[in-house]
């Protein structure tokens, strides 16, 4: 009797320990998974850092370029300016040629 209790505590606990080591053999393949999981996942952080990377420095670009058209549209405007008071002063002096050819002619009957 004593002997099949014996038999029977070493089947129980041979039962638990394959069961442990099912369990562990399981937790073992999930964390292999899971680690594989991670290196993609850096992998894929890794990418998404030097994209932004990239696109900062394309921003940042686009900001000196984007400034530098102001720059070219403040200069332009100065030199509308300009151009417009030297076409009144060319416009002012055609009239007063035509006064001064008027008088001219004139002057010659």
């Amino acid at each position: 009797m004593e002997q099949e209790m014996q038999t029977k505590i070493i089947k129980n606990v041979s039962k638990d320990y394959d069961e442990l080591k099912m369990l562990y053999s399981d937790k073992q393949n999930e964390r292999d998974i899971l680690g594989t999981q991670l290196i993609r996942r850096n992998d894929e952080l890794a990418l998404l850092y030097e994209k932004i990377k990239i696109l900062q420095s394309t921003l940042s670009k686009g900001e000196i370029q984007y400034q530098e058209r102001l720059e070219d549209i403040r200069l332009l405007k100065f030199k509308i300016g300009d151009l417009t008071c030297e076409l009144k002063i060319v416009q002012n002096e055609n009239t007063q040629i035509d006064e001064l050819k008027k008088e001219s002619f004139s002057l010659h009957q």
